[in-house]
This record gives C-alpha cells, structure tokens and sequence, in this order.
C-alpha cells in the first residue's frame, strides 16, 4: 500500500512539474490534426482536446522534448482499448457505461480504464471510477404477478418496452370444483351458503380439468444518463 502510495504522490509531483506554459519555440498549432499511437491502437486527435484535463498531454506537448514518431505517429506504451474511452471524455466529457442485462456492470473494463485514467492523470475519470459512481446510472425494479388459467384460457398477452424483461415461471394442476343446488359450480360449500352440505359434490379430477398457474416477472431498466456527463 505504501509503495502504491509513494508512486502515486511521485506521479502527481512529476506531472505539476512537467506541465509548464511551452517555450516560444514550439510552433504547431494546437488545433492541428495529430496523430496517437496508443499501443496497437491508432487515434487522430489535436493538442488542445488532449490538454484540456490531462496534465500528462500538457507536459507530452510542452515542447521540452523532442518525441520520436512511429510512421508519423506518436507512439505511446499504453493500452489502446482504455485510451479510446480516455479520449472519448477529453472531448466530450462523457463517462462511459459498462453494462449490460445479462452480466451487469464490466468493473474489468472500469479497473482498466481507471489505471488508464491515472496514467494521463485524468483526475475527474479516476475518481468517478473510484467511487464507482456508475452503478448509480443504472436501475433495475421486479415486479411479480400471479395469474391461474383453465383449459379454456387462450393466451397470455404481455406489452414490454426495450428497458423491460418479461419471464414466466408455469406450473400445471388440477382444479378442485364443487357442486351443489344452490350454484352448479363453486370453489367450495362456504361460498354459495349451502346449508346441506351432503348436497356439495366434489367434482374428480378429469371433470374439473387442469388449470396453468402463471407466475409472471417484469424486470424494468431505468438509465440516469446525466450521471455519465461532466
């Protein structure tokens, strides 16, 4: 932890001292196309979308250093896959969303963009990752109903949007039905009144027939999509 800790505060001291205003000698224009090799990974992009919140690209672009290019590229030892997301908040300020319905939220992909996010000293990413802000982006409510359908029932007819899941859990029984003078069919004496109860004929099996027990579950998605933006 002390050692995490000390590389951390070396880091931070390394990019205040690096990133000071560029020598009058550094003519390109910061609004010029350049070109990024992050890895194995291609991006084209301009100064002034990378300094704006990274201090490491403030210092990288400050003119002190003469950087060698790959094929007019320059190259950087980072992983390309988490960069991409990196550049993708330097120019808009949107954080990304890693999740989905099945598996939920990528922390993988949240841990590796995160070291990618200290490394370009992106503070504002890091620490959103960090407090793991994004599981509040997503929200997921179950609502659980209960139907029971005889031989006769038809279908089942169910309306979901995208954000909405819909599963069945189903369980086949037989019905238990009475009858009596009073009503010709009902669940049992004490719902009709009945006073001769030697009346009261439980129908079998095969007359009362099966009936389909029905467990419906609705999983609603909500998105907080203002958690994502600067």
């Amino acid at each position: 932890m002390a050692h995490a800790l000390d590389w951390s505060v070396a880091r931070a001291e390394e990019l205040a001292a690096l990133a000071q205003p560029p020598p009058t000698t550094n003519t390109t224009t910061s609004a010029a196309p350049i070109t990024l090799q992050i890895g194995d990974r291609r991006f084209i992009t301009t100064e002034s979308t990378l300094k704006d919140g990274s201090p490491y690209f403030a210092a990288f672009f400050s003119g002190r250093w003469t950087h060698t290019k790959l094929d007019g590229a320059y190259f950087i030892d980072e992983d390309g896959d988490s960069f991409e997301h990196v550049l993708r908040y330097l120019r808009h300020k949107v954080r990304p969303l890693f999740w989905d319905r099945t598996n939920g939220f990528d922390r993988q992909k949240y841990s590796a963009l995160k070291v990618s996010a200290e490394f370009f000293g992106v503070e504002s990413l890091s620490d959103w990752i960090k407090k793991e802000r994004f599981t509040s982006v997503v929200k997921v409510s179950t609502v659980t109903s209960f139907a029971v359908l005889d031989k006769d029932s038809r279908s089942i007819r169910e309306e979901a949007d995208g954000n909405t899941k819909v599963s069945y859990l189903r369980h086949w029984s037989t019905r238990t039905q009475y009858h009596c003078p009073v009503y010709s069919y009902h669940d049992g004496p004490s719902s009709c009144g009945c006073k001769n109860e030697k009346n009261v004929r439980v129908i079998t099996s095969s007359e009362g027939g099966p009936v389909l027990h029905v467990v419906t579950i609705r999983e609603e998605t909500t998105f907080n999509w203002e958690i994502l933006k600067e």
